[in-house]
């Protein structure tokens, strides 16, 4: 059943809507057409509206590992691997580093978390803190069990990914995924520059996605990529906070709009 309800909203020259590039309201007639379907949904269907577990927040690059200013560097890896160090990428700094792969000494980064809570907490080693990771949130009042979960990294020509499992997240709870592992030795996985981070998963039989938008992070610092329910700001760890309903706003003046053109119609006065 598909029920359209269609009419028109008159503004005098009193109102506050402009045009974006105009400083004086003049009057306008705007065409208000909400449409409300009723069907049952079923995979591979779409769901309407918002993911119920979304993307809050991303660290690409913790801060680097320091060595004491006592510590006399090393450029043997074979001899004292543990006091190889840079001294070229912070000012008055020793940045310890390791010859991973090849003969270039990588810098090592401090392991983080953003809450000490591994996603996958049943798994035999959870692990919740890493060098890059990201957090997910709940937006639910409820337990919700994620099937299928899976993520993709965009990094240049990079584009590791991962898929399978799933976990079950608390109402308004968050956990931690990280991206690098024990054999990184603090090392990063990717480069922090111009990457996208897409996860996916099904939730009550439907697939959801939740992405980021192009991040870089180069600075030695604490900072992290934050979603505060409209957009992605850069700020100290664990400052930003989502809010309870961020998506429940546009639904709510959608409902309040179709309302007041449906008593213009029954009633035949001006708004």
């Amino acid at each position: 059943m598909l029920v359209v309800v269609l009419g028109v909203l008159t503004f005098n020259s009193a109102s506050s809507i402009a045009e974006p590039d105009s400083f004086v309201a003049e009057n306008k007639s705007v065409t208000v057409t909400h449409t409300t379907t009723v069907k049952n949904l079923s995979p591979p269907e779409w769901p309407p509206c918002c993911p119920p577990v979304i993307l809050s927040q991303v660290e690409l690059a913790s801060q680097f590992k320091f060595l004491p200013d006592n510590l006399t560097c090393t450029s043997q890896p074979a001899v004292y691997p543990q006091h190889s160090c840079l001294t070229n990428l912070v000012p008055n700094h020793k940045v310890e580093c390791s010859y991973i792969s090849g003969n270039s000494c990588e810098p090592l980064h401090q392991y983080t978390s953003g809450t000490n809570k591994s996603c996958f907490s049943d798994s035999a080693q959870p692990i919740s803190s890493g060098t890059q990771w990201f957090d997910l949130y709940n937006t639910q009042n409820k337990t919700v069990q994620l099937q299928y979960f899976g993520f993709k990294l965009i990094s240049g020509n990079n584009m590791p990914e991962s898929e399978g499992g799933g976990f079950d997240l608390g109402p308004h709870e968050k956990c931690t995924l990280a991206l690098s592992n024990s054999y990184s030795q603090g090392a990063l996985e990717f480069k922090p520059v111009n990457t996208t981070l897409e996860v996916s998963y099904y939730y009550d039989g439907k697939p959801y996605t939740t992405a980021t938008p192009s991040l870089t992070d180069t600075y030695n610092d604490s900072g992290t990529w934050q979603f505060d329910g409209n957009k992605w700001v850069f700020a100290e760890q664990n400052t930003v906070t989502v809010p309870e309903f961020p998506f429940a706003i546009p639904i709510l003046l959608t409902g309040i709009m179709s309302i007041l053109v449906f008593y213009r119609m029954k009633s035949g006065f001006r708004i």
